[in-house]
Parts: C-alpha cells; sequence; structure tokens
C-alpha cells in the first residue's frame, strides 16, 4: 500500500528512541517519538501563529483564540471539549506567544484515537458564533487587567516591548491591546480561523505509548482531507 506521508528526517533523542518528522500532501507536519515506559500520550498540536501576526488596530487575535478552541465544534455542544478529555482520566492546556500557538492534550494511551479526532475536528470544525466569542472576550479583557493593567511586572513587560520593537510587531503584547480585544469584529475572527488554522500551518507532535503504523493511519484519515490554505506572506 502506498503511503500518504513522506519521511523527511528522523534523529536519536536519546534513550534509544527517535524522533520521526513526516510530511503529508496538504502540508500537515508531524513529529512522533515512541516511549512505552508509561501508558500514556502527549498529544500537540503547534500552530504557525501568534501575537506577530496580526496587524495593528486588530492585536489580541492569536491569544483570544486560544481560549475559543476548546469551545463549540460542529460535532461537539459547548463545554464538552473538556469533559470528554477529563473523562478519560486526561488533560488538556494551550499556550500563545509571538511566533506560535500550541495545543496540548495529555491522554492514557488508550485514547489516543480520541485525542486525535478532537485536535482534527477542531482545526476544521470550530463554531464560532456571537455568544461564546463574547464570554470568552471578558474572559481575556479580565486577564488583561489582572496580569497587566494591575501587575506591575506585566505593565513593566509591555512598555519594554513597545520601545525595544518600534517598527516590528513583536512590539505589541501577545496578549493584545484592550481597546483592540474590545474591537475585534466577529468577521475577523472568523476570517483569522480560516486563514491561520489549516494543516499546512500546523504540525501534529505525538510522544508516548503508542504504535507508529497505526498512529500514521489514524493522522491521515483525520486530517488527509482537510484543505490547505492560502497563508499570508512571512511578517518580518
Amino acid at each position: 500500500m502506498t503511503t500518504p506521508w513522506h519521511l523527511e528526517a528522523e534523529s536519536p533523542i536519546g534513550r534509544g528512541t527517535s524522533a520521526r518528522r513526516y510530511r503529508l500532501a496538504n502540508g500537515l507536519g508531524l513529529i512522533t517519538a515512541r516511549d512505552r515506559s508509561a501508558p500514556i500520550v502527549s498529544l500537540q498540536t503547534w500552530y504557525r501563529v501568534g501575537s506577530r501576526h496580526e496587524r495593528p488596530g486588530a492585536t489580541g487575535m492569536a491569544h483570544l483564540f486560544e481560549h475559543l478552541m476548546f469551545g463549540q465544534t460542529e460535532r461537539l455542544p459547548p463545554g464538552e471539549f473538556d469533559r470528554v478529555v477529563e473523562r478519560t482520566g486526561g488533560e488538556s492546556n494551550a499556550a500563545t506567544w509571538v511566533d506560535w500557538t500550541y495545543y496540548r492534550l495529555s491522554l492514557p494511551a488508550r485514547d489516543l484515537p480520541l485525542g486525535v479526532r478532537l485536535e482534527s475536528e477542531r482545526m476544521r470544525e470550530l463554531v464560532l458564533e456571537p455568544g461564546p466569542i463574547e464570554a470568552e472576550r471578558d474572559v481575556v479583557t479580565n486577564e488583561r487587567r489582572e496580569r497587566v493593567e494591575d501587575d506591575v511586572d506585566g505593565w513593566l513587560d509591555e512598555q519594554l516591548m513597545a520601545h525595544a520593537f518600534t517598527v516590528h510587531p513583536y512590539r505589541w503584547p501577545t496578549i493584545g491591546w484592550m481597546e483592540d480585544i474590545r474591537a475585534l469584529t466577529i468577521a475577523d475572527i472568523r476570517a483569522f480561523y480560516r486563514t491561520w488554522y489549516a494543516p499546512n500551518n500546523a504540525t501534529v507532535v505525538c510522544v508516548g505509548d503508542f504504535d507508529e503504523a497505526a498512529l500514521l493511519d489514524l493522522v491521515a484519515t483525520s486530517y488527509g482531507a482537510i484543505p490547505p490554505a492560502t497563508l499570508p506572506a512571512p511578517t518580518e
């Protein structure tokens, strides 16, 4: 059988383990590293989008998506993503920075197919409606008040970056300026999702106790039909 994957590299990482980097035809990257010392897996999805990919007047978008991506999909009602993961005994988290946003699931090895399904669904089937968006916007504005506006260290760090980078997009904070967070439109939010949350802008990383051939088939089946996006030119 012809494999849909292209093996790009294989590198030893110690303890008899190697990391392999694959790529699908639609641009999705996959990095695997098997470690069978415990019956668990860590599944991460890294998107090459962070605050540097935003534009003046619409800052904070990448960080807002860190929150929105745990919301409703076409198959999961609001709040069900976390409940499904927690029922396995697993946990989930995410982070955003200037160059990237990533999402992490830690699961029992037997539930790896569930994790892959959840991640592929929210890459292509996230429901972005006014109610959930406004709820998460409120969460983010409160987070900004707590971590920046009411915190000396946070405020100084923000001012340092704004003065050190006068042209480069590192000059605005990853959480965004308060006036921009409040002004983000639903149309802009949906356009950001269609642009950046695509297989050719993502790398899936799987580490732990799994069968590699089965994982390759699973990821190809779950992601292979998702079309790539037309990505904007890199920001200098």
